[in-house]
């Protein structure tokens, strides 16, 4: 039986220093579960991008470290490509969560579609599914709290989205731009 819900978040950093954040609603029958469950499937999640995890806050928090790590150089290396997975709730209700810079290997030939035979993928899935104590699934709407019942689909989708540096990292000043004296 589902007791407890709570928003969690991870936030990536690709191999160029952008950042972006994923959210889901994690389920479980007590808090300390909630923790454990959140942060497998962050990691979960996290095994299927090319950037790296730099933080999370939720009922599993991670904290930066002073040392920035990036993500790996491959295909789709950037914030800008990202997997969105699609759930069904018990309810009706869809959940959609967004993966950054998602790793080649989980796709079809086509580069687009998830490949669900894929072993990383299906690690994610099943643990979103029946990942929590007893078989509950792990994540639940934002809306109503209803639980995941199905997998819909999962599709690589390349957006411009809301892209931030880090702090200590900074572009160069263009001279051109500068002013004469």
């Amino acid at each position: 039986m589902v007791n407890v819900f709570g928003q969690q978040s991870a936030t990536l950093r690709d191999c160029r220093g952008y950042t972006s954040t994923f959210k889901f609603v994690g389920t479980n029958d007590n808090l300390t579960d909630l923790a454990g469950s959140n942060q497998d499937q962050v990691n979960d999640f996290a095994a299927l991008s090319n950037a790296a995890l730099v933080s999370a806050h939720g009922a599993y928090s991670l904290e930066p470290s002073f040392v920035p790590s990036y993500g790996a150089t491959a295909d789709y290396r950037d914030v800008e490509d990202g997997l969105i997975l699609t759930w069904g709730c018990v309810d009706g209700q869809l959940v959609r969560v967004r993966i950054p810079a998602p790793k080649t290997a989980i796709f079809l030939a086509d580069g687009r579609t998830l490949n669900q035979a894929n072993a990383t993928v299906i690690t994610a899935l099943s643990h979103a599914l029946t990942g929590g104590v007893g078989g509950i699934p792990v994540i639940a709407s934002i809306r109503t709290h209803s639980p995941i019942a199905t997998f819909i689909n999962g599709y690589r989708k390349r957006d411009r989205n809301d892209r931030r540096r880090i702090a200590n990292l900074t572009r160069a000043a263009d001279a051109s731009t500068l002013a004469s004296p």
